[in-house]
C-alpha cells in the first residue's frame, strides 16, 4: 500500500507503517500545495492513504523496533482504528455522530479545548464552507463574524444541531455538504498554541481556514 505522509507530520511516523511504500509530501516534491490540490496529486500517484493534520499530543514515543505487518483485510473499520490508535496510545479514537475522529486522549475531557465548546439553537440553512466556519467562530466567541480565506466552494447545505460541540457541528457540515474537515495545532509568535481548522471537499483547491486560539478559557 502507498501511503503520503503530509509534511507537517514527523518522517519518524515512517516505521509505524510496517511493509507499506510510505513517502512524504517533501520527497514528492509537493511541499506547500493545499491538502485539495495535494490530495489530487496524491491520487494521481497513485498513493491510497494520506496522513494528514493529527493534533499535536507531544513528542512521538520512540519506535521499539520493526513490527509485524497486520494484514487489514476482512477487517471492519472500528477494528483498522483501533490498531491505528494501538501503535500511538497518545491517540485515542471515538464515533460522534457516525463520524470517527481521532484526537489525542487528554483533549475529550479537555474543557477548554476549542473543540470542544458547545453552541446551541443551531440552525443554518444555505450556507457554504466558509459561512460555516464564520458562523462557528461566532458562535464560540460570541463575536461578529470574521472573514476567513480561502477558495469557496459555491455548494450550499443546512446545518441543524440543538446542542453539541465545535466537532459535531463541524461533523454536521461535512455530512451534509459532502466535505471534510481538518485541524493544524501551530505555535503563534507570541509562544501560545492556535488552532487552524478548515473545512473543504476533495474537488477544492484548498478551501477555507480559520484560526482559533487552541484553547479557550472557559468559566466555571
Amino acid at each position: 500500500m502507498r501511503i503520503l505522509l503530509d509534511e507537517q507530520l514527523p518522517r519518524q511516523l515512517a516505521p509505524y507503517f510496517v511493509g507499506h511504500d510510505v513517502r512524504t509530501t517533501q520527497e514528492q516534491g509537493w511541499a506547500g500545495l493545499k491538502n485539495g490540490a495535494l490530495l489530487k496529486q496524491a491520487l494521481a500517484a497513485g498513493f491510497e492513504v494520506f496522513v494528514t493534520g493529527f493534533e499535536q499530543a507531544g513528542p512521538l514515543p520512540p519506535s521499539n523496533g520493526p513490527r509485524t505487518l497486520q494484514p487489514l483485510a476482512g477487517m471492519t473499520m472500528r477494528q483498522v482504528l483501533e490498531l491505528i490508535v494501538g501503535l500511538d496510545p497518545r491517540y485515542t479514537w471515538r464515533e460522534v455522530d457516525g463520524v470517527a475522529v481521532v484526537r489525542p486522549s487528554a483533549a475529550w475531557s479537555n474543557q477548554d479545548d476549542a473543540l470542544n465548546r458547545r453552541g446551541q439553537n443551531i440552525h443554518w440553512t444555505s450556507v457554504n464552507a466558509r459561512q460555516t466556519l464564520d458562523r462557528l467562530t461566532s458562535v464560540i466567541y460570541d463575536a461578529p463574524v470574521a472573514v476567513t480565506p480561502g477558495s469557496v466552494n459555491p455548494r450550499t447545505f443546512a446545518v441543524g444541531i440543538a446542542d453539541g460541540t465545535v466537532i459535531q457541528v463541524l461533523n454536521a457540515a461535512a455530512k451534509a455538504g459532502g466535505l471534510f474537515w481538518w485541524t493544524e495545532t501551530q505555535k503563534t509568535s507570541s509562544g501560545s498554541e492556535a488552532l487552524m481548522v478548515s473545512l473543504a471537499g476533495f474537488d477544492d483547491r484548498g478551501g477555507p481556514v480559520v484560526t482559533w486560539p487552541a484553547q479557550i478559557h472557559v468559566p466555571r
